[in-house]
């Protein structure tokens, strides 16, 4: 429901979705949100998750495979053996 809204209303595609712990998202002193320091935490994996959700391999091929026609065929088969 949220990839569904943020993509309505943003016109954006969101492949990983994180909920943190309160107060934990790195803000400067005057309360703005760090957003380069946020990003490296989460890349490295610093940040405090409370959950996470990532859209599987299937996902992605099947988003590759609408792009190229010869993958199509081969997106179907791995979507629903996963």
């Amino acid at each position: 429901a949220v990839r569904a809204v943020i993509s309505r209303d943003y016109g954006q595609s969101v492949s990983v979705i994180a909920l943190l712990k309160p107060g934990t998202l790195p803000k400067t002193t005057s309360g703005k949100i760090q957003r380069q320091l946020c990003k490296a935490r989460f890349v490295t994996g610093e940040l405090s998750l409370i959950a996470e959700d990532r859209l599987g391999p299937a996902f992605w091929l099947r988003t590759l495979a609408n792009s190229i026609p010869e993958l199509h065929s081969h997106a179907s088969q791995i979507s629903h053996s996963t």
